[in-house]
């Protein structure tokens, strides 16, 4: 982070911060009006657009978590700390560095074969989630039935994921420093054979192939012994890329407080990831290091203009900062992963870089000798606020406006290179074995380059009207709202504005029975012109029993009844297709010369495109038994329709042109979710027990598919991304065998080639044997978790674990699990392939360096289940007495120590169940750090 940069943010902080203490005696008399009790904060709901309900009201179904609860991990994507906190989301981890792995989130399973993204709200504005910070979170909630999603009209249908940042409500002034540190260390990266077991896999490899031997008996003699690695190499390519640990850092300091007129949050966050790349020093003035900063900062300001207007303006913003090698981490894995051991040194006795023309990406020279690249990234959020109470025209009446405007810019630059490198073999010269070299490649200067690489800009504005009137036991809350959102960004199609009118009607009876009515119109530029806008309303109703006079409290103190039903949407479709399209056709010839021309074809034929819709329904139960046990039960049913689909199987493709889409997919979403948490507390001693599961299953109705000629074939009537291959039934013994059994008609087959069942009795093996295998590949049917804590005197421990089941992973990685096939490696998951030995045992196909499209294709041997149970998170902290921190004159003290990601009970054992390609590893953190309180 250039230092320029900084000085610039330390001087609008200190701006912003003075703005929040000036006028600390004004309006004294109006403070008291506006600040509410913490604990009545605590029970209030969220429910975005500047809506909020009383939890104990609330008839929809919400999921929260708090920032108390999100402290048990350090990410630096705060999605990364949402495992298994709310019932209902799933957070499914990727591969990448710690600032790349941003995981996919789902609520509620996936309701669509198209674009199944949720909807993030920060502060009620739509905004990156990784653009905050962990420390800047008050609360994160999941909207998950109609009756919360309604009122987003276009963009309801996926879930919505509301973001809380922090503001002053602190009742006293706080000022919190704290500073954490810690180390990163991969996790289960795979272990490849070394030269010696390499040679020894493609000679039997070849053998089967019917080719000669590769590595006669004085080569292999030569590998196993080590004695000439210039010319018999034997490398760890892991070893030699990547160190055993990486460090990061986080620094937060936060200000929140109130004066009499005004409450403020402010903060400042930076965090740093110094990856886990090995040979990172070897070139005079840059690191060829994946580093990572990032440099968060905020001001949340509320200011009591008089006695009936608030103004509430926030800022926000970041910059990051990221270095890497000329390749990419993909490139380099992609290297480690498929270069042998014995393929060459990582230099030449000439001190040049090793490769051949089959293994020409050496991953040490990648890392150091192709450069660097270094992308800056500037984002910048700013919104604002004013409410004012209308008492004077209609008691209860309330008006608001509110603007928004964000921007985010990335700029790229940095020096490139390439190298040189050699291969050396050993050819026969009368008896006598001599080196014969050969260069690739050419060493060049660093060449600098610099480009915008992507920006966007987001524009909000909102008005919203509130009423509220109580009479006798009955109150009504009511919301208007318009907003109109304007997104542009960089590339083609890419820019588009939205609008949305919403209302709800909220009413109470004797805080017993509660009823809300939600309406919306909505429109989207991303739909075609004629129908951009769309209706969706919605109902529910709750009923607390516990509040009934004939309801006994002895055991259950608290029960609710929550039902929903309501229509919501989603806009996320390709744009234009509405629209003749073009596209380049393919060269001809023409004049008497036959000079070649290009040409424009008709592409896709107009598509009739309008807006998913999705209808909900949903069934709950909130319950508290013995002041200790709270319990919530939904029981959901969602039908996705209007989803695009290709024509294939409804159009015939005499038409001579692309087919285009038709808007009649649909895909049904159910099943249930329940959260658990028991508490207990005697005298210094607590804990607490906290549960979350959710089972969710889909069906495809309809999917456009073409006719298939025998049922089990139908994707139709089968979970969307359900997993389909052929079924092994063992492994070809012999010839014989091959010639008595149904014709696979993929390859040719020998011996130790995988036998496949013939599914339809017509003694042929072909693509109409597939049948379905295991459940879905996209998202686990069920997810769960477990949290479990203590507090005594001081100390207290948070240990995390979640898990999956239902889950079918295909393992296709080349040489972690299809070896040697395409000039890759072989790793020990090999180790149990055929052999005529082993034939009775053996639980993989023979060796092969052909592409061997009969083995390595769909099937239940590389169709595995894909369920997991992690350990994600340890923290063990210690609060020092108050004697003890008054004395240092701190409000409190605290040390912290952590482990994030740190076991997995699974049945893939070579790789992570969540990050099965060649990518950058999954990867454990352990930190220690101090908390103070001012």
């Amino acid at each position: 982070m250039t230092k320029k940069y900084l000085n610039l943010i330390y001087v609008i902080f200190a701006l912003l911060f003075i703005s929040v203490s000036s006028n600390a005696q004004e309006l004294d008399s109006l403070n008291k009006s506006t600040l509410k009790d913490k604990n009545q904060e605590n029970n209030v709901i969220d429910l975005g657009l500047g809506m909020t309900r009383s939890k104990t009201e609330l008839t929809s179904a919400i999921g929260t978590v708090s920032s108390e609860e999100l402290s048990n991990r350090m990410n630096i994507n705060p999605a990364n700390a949402l495992f298994g906190k709310i019932p209902g989301l799933s957070v499914m981890q990727n591969g990448g560095t710690s600032w790349e792995n941003d995981p996919r989130l789902f609520i509620r399973g996936i309701g669509t074969f198209r674009d199944a993204s949720i909807l993030v709200l920060i502060d009620g504005y739509e905004r990156p989630l990784s653009s905050i910070s962990l420390g800047e979170i008050e609360s994160v909630s999941v909207l998950k039935d109609a009756a919360a999603l309604s009122i987003y009209g276009l963009r309801g249908a996926n879930g919505v994921l509301l973001v809380n940042s922090k503001r002053g409500n602190a009742h006293r002034d706080k000022v919190t420093v704290s500073y954490e540190q810690g180390v990163t260390q991969a996790r289960r990266l795979p272990q490849f054979l070394d030269s010696y077991g390499y040679a020894k896999a493609i000679n039997q490899a070849r053998s089967y192939d019917g080719l000669g031997q590769l590595y006669n008996h004085q080569v292999l003699d030569a590998f196993q012994k080590g004695t000439s690695p210039y010319y018999y190499p034997n490398v760890n390519w892991s070893n030699e890329a990547f160190r055993d640990l990486g460090k990061t850092n986080n620094f937060l300091a936060s200000f929140q407080g109130e004066t009499p007129s005004t409450r403020y949050f402010a903060a400042l966050n930076f965090q740093s990831d110094n990856g886990l790349l090995g040979p990172v020093d070897e070139n005079e003035g840059y690191n060829t290091q994946l580093n990572y900063g990032k440099f968060n900062f905020r001001s949340n300001v509320d200011v009591n203009l008089t006695k009936n207007t608030i103004l509430k303006v926030g800022l926000s913003g970041n910059l990051r900062e990221t270095n890497t090698p000329g390749t990419s981490a993909n490139d380099i894995m992609h290297a480690v992963f498929n270069t042998p051991s014995a393929a060459y040194p990582v230099k030449t006795e000439s001190n040049i870089w090793g490769g051949t023309a089959n293994f020409p990406n050496n991953p040490i020279a990648q890392i150091t000798s192709t450069g660097y690249r270094n992308l800056q990234t500037r984002e910048f959020f700013a919104d604002g606020s004013i409410e004012q109470r209308l008492d004077m025209l209609l008691p209860g009446l309330i008006a608001e406006a509110a603007i928004a405007y964000d921007n985010s810019a990335v700029f790229s630059e940095g020096k490139l290179k390439q190298y040189e490198y050699q291969s050396i073999t050993m050819t026969d010269n009368g008896g006598v074995l001599q080196p014969v070299t050969s260069k690739y490649g050419n060493e060049t200067e660093l060449s600098y380059y610099h480009n915008l690489a992507n920006q966007w800009a987001h524009a909000t504005v909102q008005g919203r009207l509130k009423y509220n009137y109580e009479w006798h036991d009955q109150r009504i809350q009511s919301n208007l709202v318009f907003q109109q959102d304007k997104m542009l960004r960089s590339g083609q199609n890419n820019s588009y504005v939205r609008q949305l009118f919403a209302g709800n009607v909220h009413y109470a009876n004797k805080s017993k029975y509660f009823a809300d009515l939600s309406l919306s119109y909505s429109g989207s530029g991303i739909l075609p012109k004629n129908d951009r806008f769309g209706f969706f309303p919605a109902v529910s109703a709750g009923w607390k029993l516990s509040e009934e006079s004939w309801f006994s409290k002895q055991f259950v103190n608290d029960l609710k009844l929550r039902g929903s039903w309501g229509i919501t949407g989603s806009d996320l479709v390709p744009q234009n297709l509405s629209q003749v399209q073009f596209h380049g056709a393919t060269p001809y010839f023409f004049t008497g010369n036959n000079n070649v021309s290009g040409g424009v074809q008709e592409g896709r034929l107009p598509s009739i495109v309008t807006y998913e819709s999705s209808t909900k329904y949903n069934l709950g139960v909130d319950a508290s038994i013995m002041k200790v046990l709270n319990l919530n039960f939904d029981f959901f049913y969602d039908r996705r329709s209007n989803i695009l689909i290709e024509s294939d199987g409804v159009v015939s493709s005499v038409i001579g042109v692309t087919k285009p889409f038709l808007s009649e997919g649909i895909v049904e979403n159910k099943g249930f979710e329940a959260g658990l948490k028991f508490h207990k507390t005697k005298k210094s001693f607590s804990y607490y027990v906290d549960g979350q599961f959710s089972f969710v299953r889909n069906k495809l109705i309809n999917m456009g598919e073409a006719f298939q000629p025998y049922n089990y074939l139908t994707r139709t009537g089968k979970a969307l991304g359900q997993a389909f291959g052929l079924e092994s039934i063992g492994f070809f013994k012999d010839q014989s065998d091959v010639e008595n059994s149904p014709l696979q008609t993929f390859s040719p087959v020998k011996a130790g080639d995988i036998k496949y069942k013939d599914q339809n009795n017509d003694n042929i093996i072909d693509n109409n044997d597939e049948i379905p295998i295991g459940f879905n590949t996209v998202n686990p049917e069920i997810y769960y978790s477990t949290t479990l804590g203590l507090t005594y005197k001081g100390f207290g421990m948070d240990v995390q674990f979640q898990g999956v089941a239902n889950r079918t992973v295909v393992l296709s990685a080349r040489s972690v699990f299809w070896p040697l096939i395409g000039n890759s490696n072989i790793s020990e998951y090999s180790l149990n392939t055929w052999t005529p030995e082993t034939a009775e045992t053996a639980t993989l196909p023979r060796l092969t360096t052909l592409d061997n499209a009969n083995n390595y294709r769909s099937n239940s041997i590389w169709i595995a289940n894909g369920s997991y149970l992690k350990l994600r998170s340890v923290m063990l902290h210690y609060t020092f007495p108050d004697e003890i921190a008054s004395k240092l004159r701190l409000s409190n003290l605290k040390v912290i120590g952590r482990g994030m990601d740190l076991l997995s009970f699974d049945k893939i054992k070579v790789v992570d169940p969540e990050v099965l390609g060649t990518t950058y590893p999954a990867f454990s953190t352990y930190s220690l750090g101090i908390q103070i309180g001012f």
